[in-house]
Order: C-alpha cells, then structure tokens, then sequence
C-alpha cells in the first residue's frame, strides 16, 4: 500500500480507525506478567510511558546533517528559524508506547525462560529416572531458548537504531558516560580547573564527538543483560531507561513532523517520507527490523493464526501482508486505503510541477522565518523564489 504524508491542514482527520490507537507499556500483559515486570524493577515505571527524548527541534536538525538524512519540511522550518517549527512534533517512526511494550515483553519472556530452568535443573541433573532426567533436560534447553530469544530479540531493535545514528554529537558528560559507556575523561590533578582556564584546555564535560556506534551496540547489550540478570531492583531499573534513551527514544527513532499527523500515525509504526513521497531509506531499514524481530503479539491476526510451518518472507512495504501483520498494530490506513505518515522530507514547490510537496503555508512560513533573521545569521538554503511567488499570486488574483 503507499503511504500518504498527513499534517495540520487536513481537517478533519481522514483516517479509517478515527484517530490513534491507544496501547502502550502494558498492552496484551497480563496480571501476573505486570507484577512480575514491577518485582523485577522495583516499582510500576515499566507500566508507564516514558517519554525521555531531548524536546529541542534542533537537536534532531543537527542529528539528521551528522548522520546524512535530508531534513523534513518541519526540520527545515526549525534550522531556518532558529526556533522550534510550528504544527511540529517529535515523532517516532517505531513508536515510544510500541518500543517499551515490545523490552516489557522480552524481559517478562526471559524471567519466565530463567524460571523455567530453575525449575528443573535440579532434576536435570540428579534424577535416577531416564524419563524425568531427559524432560527436565529439555525443559532446561527451552528456558535457555527464551531467554536467548529475548536477547536476542532487543538487541535487534537496539542494533539497528543504533546503526542510524552513526556521526551524531555526543556529549562526553556523566549523563551521556553512563548511558553510552564513553572513556572517563582526563581528570589528573595536575590539570586542575585553574591550569585548564590558563592553558585553554577543554572541560571534561564539554567533550564532544561522533557517537561510536560499534562501542554503543556493546553497551546497549550491557544494559539488556543488565535488565534481565542484574542483582538488584534499582540497578535494573537504571539500565532500563538507559536502554530506551539510547534507542527507541534517541535521534536514531526519531523525527522533527507535524503534530496533527503524529496523533494519527504514532500507534505501531510512522513511516518517514522522501520528497516524493517514497518511504525513506532509515524508515525502510527500521520497518525490516521491526518486521523481522516484533514479538508475536503484535504479529497475527487473532482470527487469522499463521498455518503450522509457516515462515514469513521479508516483508514488501508495497504490498502488505495482513497474514502475516496485524495491520491495527502497525499502520493507521486513511479512508482512502493509503497508509499514513506524520513526515516527509522537504522540497521546494517548484520541484514538483504535479503536485505540491509542501504546502502554500509552509513556504510562507519559511519565507518569513527568513526575512526575520538578522543580516549576520541569515543562510542559504533551498527555497523557492519569494518574488516569484508574489507574481504567480498575482497572476492568480487577476
């Protein structure tokens, strides 16, 4: 199916489902899985929606020119104005409520995987009946299984993610030191405060440098292990939110777009478009994993279970397959059948003679947020001609 790009002039909202589909943190969690996801780290936060994203519109600006992605129509607003865009939200591609709820589901999986082995290894091991000794066995290599399965499953995500966000700036501070496993800084005492003002050295804390993507897919495996096996509630719960910070709620998830079509699209998964309105190169590859490493709740149809033996083929982003997808937990398909996007990369009018890829109020906006500048901070950037517009509005009024 093609996707459309939605924003704020499309009133009212044109979507089949009539608006967002609310699941979150604990969705298809049952009683006795959220009170094992609260023992495990010590209190409801996995519950609860967290949302640990950086709000400045410029931080995704300048991620998206260190990592090679065109900027969106409302990114280019942002970088042209110097101000957060107007009608913008950040909007994630896989989204924040689908990430926590897919980590919920894999730690759950990998405790029942470690309860399943505590259970018989014992008798694994010591039984004198060949019979009970050879199902605890197995017993063992199937706890063994869901716990690997669970790894496996999140580092997947984290993998990928990471993978997008290869040259973004990071801060070397204790913040970003302990999240992303950075160097600790020179801090010997001969180079105190006073001698690094003197002889112009750099603070420890104001260190940047592009992010180490193969360092950082380490970490981020650290802290799922972490998650899963670590001694103590608080220290579970630390790696938890580090995790989400470094990955579902980083640059690499997520997107300057309009507001109005973030509410739409932000259940499942919100495609990023190219000016043309083809699904861009990140947002394709984060479909794939997305596709390949989706738990099975978010997979299948209830009436519609795969037959035995069933091996799905990678999926087609043009050609969906509602046996294999369960279409409400990835998509919200407008009235018309097309699949709905909150962001499109920006492009002038005079690009596209067919149809408008940005709309009259976004090259006015953008216009103004030029005149606006001062003279010493004003920059080029690929517009569509002002005086060329004036005219053609001129045209149309006579």
């Amino acid at each position: 199916m093609p996707f459309e790009y939605i924003d704020y002039t499309k009133n009212p909202h044109p979507t089949a489902q009539g608006g967002q589909l609310s699941y979150g943190p604990k969705f298809q969690l049952s009683g006795p899985q959220q009170a094992t996801l609260t023992g495990r780290l010590g209190s409801d936060q996995g519950l609860e929606r967290l949302n640990q994203y950086n709000e400045k519109h410029a931080t995704y600006v300048a991620a998206a020119k260190a990592s090679g992605r065109n900027l969106s129509i409302q990114e280019t607003e942002a970088e042209v104005s110097r101000k957060q865009a107007t009608n913008a939200s950040i909007n994630h591609i896989i989204a924040s409520g689908t990430g926590q709820n897919i980590l919920n589901h894999n730690l759950v999986q990998f405790e029942q995987g470690a309860t399943r082995v505590r259970a018989n290894l014992a008798t694994a091991n010591n039984s004198a009946d060949p019979v009970i000794n050879s199902d605890a066995r197995l017993n063992v290599l199937k706890g063994i299984a869901e716990q690997a399965a669970a790894v496996g499953r999140q580092q997947g995500y984290s993998r990928a993610i990471l993978s997008e966000r290869a040259n973004e700036a990071i801060a070397n501070d204790k913040f970003n030191r302990r999240i992303y496993g950075l160097t600790e800084p020179n801090t010997r005492a001969a180079i105190n405060q006073k001698d690094r003002r003197f002889r112009g050295l750099e603070e420890p804390d104001k260190k940047i440098h592009p992010l180490d993507v193969g360092r950082a897919r380490n970490t981020a495996l650290r802290h799922t292990l972490t998650i899963f096996q670590g001694t103590d509630a608080e220290t579970r719960s630390r790696a938890y939110r580090d995790l989400l910070k470094m990955s579902f709620d980083s640059p690499g998830n997520l997107r300057v777009g309009d507001s109005y079509g973030n509410n739409l699209a932000s259940t499942g998964f919100d495609m990023p478009l190219k000016a043309d309105g083809a699904p861009t190169a990140r947002g394709s590859r984060l479909l794939h994993v997305h596709n390949t490493f989706a738990p099975n709740h978010l997979r299948y149809h209830e009436e519609n279970p795969p037959p035995p033996g069933f091996i799905p083929e990678a999926m087609d982003i043009n050609r969906f397959r509602p046996d294999y997808l369960r279409e409400k937990n990835f998509f919200t398909t407008a009235r018309n059948g097309n699949l709905v996007s909150s962001s499109q990369d920006f492009a002038p009018i005079a690009e596209s003679k067919k149809r408008p890829l940005i709309t009259l109020e976004h090259e006015e906006r953008l216009i103004s947020s030029i005149q606006d500048l001062t003279p010493d901070k004003k920059r080029k950037i690929q517009t569509p001609n002002a005086k060329s517009t004036r005219r053609s509005r001129k045209a149309n009024m006579t």
